[in-house]
């Protein structure tokens, strides 16, 4: 219902005849046209790794009356075979009011990867969600620690992977046990919005010596110090803007493209605006290069996901806009999270 694209006017002249005289009046009625109920769904597009089937998926709803009188049913889910979904009863009182709840749908055990299509319905609406199973393994006893930046994406990557996190507040870099993570994920140009995130960054250095994972976002080049990674390097403007560009693997045989999810030529299908930004230069041969992707007729670039051990632990810088993916519903996004996130344990 888009009552600026369904909005009706009839048009009319009138005439008026007062003592012999004739007037002529113009006037239009302007009527919305609208259904007698409309359904708004949250997320319209979910993802589900195949480890959390029985977990489901929560669907948010929001029924709308346009009907000028109370009304009341029952809202549910039509669903593949095998699918199981809630339904519930709602009441409106008024019109132009509306009726909330969430709804849990689960598919079968054993479901292929795939996009599957709901629709959540009333007798009078009806709205899809598409639910995208996908395999995203992850190591057991994952703890993530995350440094927020702008957005809310590595959170709801977390949860949609099933993984304890906590978001680090400024008083957590400052003095909380970092020991307690067994991953922390620097966000994008967390450097740049993040004060105590430049002041504590020692702290940091110092929770990989000790055996962390520190996995850092792509920054930009005049938000970054070289002296934030244990073995310093730039940041340049260098970018692959073709969202199709080949993606090859350097290293085939390490864990950040083997385990607990083997990558391969279908993780990089379906991506958005970009494969990698900021690339850094004058990296140390202390990092090992995982990836190398290149825009038609330049020279691949191999910067854009390093690692390097540092003490006991491991520090992973990637150039690659998997949150962009994520928030699109790649798999191959989140089976690469999942990786870094769950290094160094396989």
């Amino acid at each position: 219902y888009r009552p600026l694209e369904r909005r009706e006017e009839i048009h009319a002249r009138l005439t008026l005849h007062v003592n012999g005289r004739s007037l002529w009046l113009d006037a239009a009625l302007s009527i919305a046209v609208a259904p007698r109920q409309s359904i708004g769904v949250e997320p319209r597009a979910a993802v589900l790794p195949r480890t959390r089937l029985k977990d489901g998926v929560t669907i948010e709803y929001t029924i709308r009356n346009f009907l000028p009188h109370k009304t009341a049913g029952r809202v549910g889910v039509r669903a593949p075979v095998g699918w199981s979904a809630d339904n519930a009863a709602f009441t409106i009182t008024a019109e132009d009011s509306v009726a909330r709840g969430r709804l849990v749908v689960r598919p079968p055990a054993g479901i292929p990867s795939g996009d599957y299509v709901l629709h959540v319905r009333t007798d009078q609406a009806s709205e899809p969600v598409t639910v995208r199973v996908i395999d995203a393994a992850l190591a057991p006893d994952v703890m993530l620690g995350i440094i927020r930046s702008y957005d809310t994406m590595l959170e709801s990557a977390a949860a949609t992977l099933g993984v304890n996190y906590a978001l680090l507040s400024d008083a957590d870099l400052a003095s909380a046990d970092l020991n307690a993570f067994t991953t922390i994920v620097v966000d994008i140009r967390a450097y740049l919005v993040r004060e105590a995130l430049r002041k504590q960054n020692d702290r940091l250095l110092e929770y990989v010596r000790r055996g962390g994972n520190l996995v850092v976002m792509y920054q930009r080049e005049q938000e970054w110090k070289p002296e934030y990674a244990p073995y310093p390097f730039q940041i340049t403007r260098r970018r692959v803007c073709v969202e199709e560009a080949p993606v090859t693997i350097l290293a085939p045989g390490h864990p950040l493209v083997t385990a607990p999810n083997r990558i391969g030529p279908s993780d990089w299908l379906g991506w958005k605006q970009e494969r990698a930004l900021y690339f850094p230069g004058n990296v140390s041969d202390s990092y090992a290069r995982i990836l190398a992707t290149g825009d038609p007729d330049e020279p691949p670039l191999t910067t854009g996901y390093l690692v390097a051990p540092c003490g006991r632990g491991s520090y992973i810088y990637t150039s690659f806009v998997w949150y962009r993916q994520m928030k699109e519903g790649s798999p191959g996004a989140f089976r690469n999270f999942a990786n870094m996130i769950s290094y160094p344990a396989f």
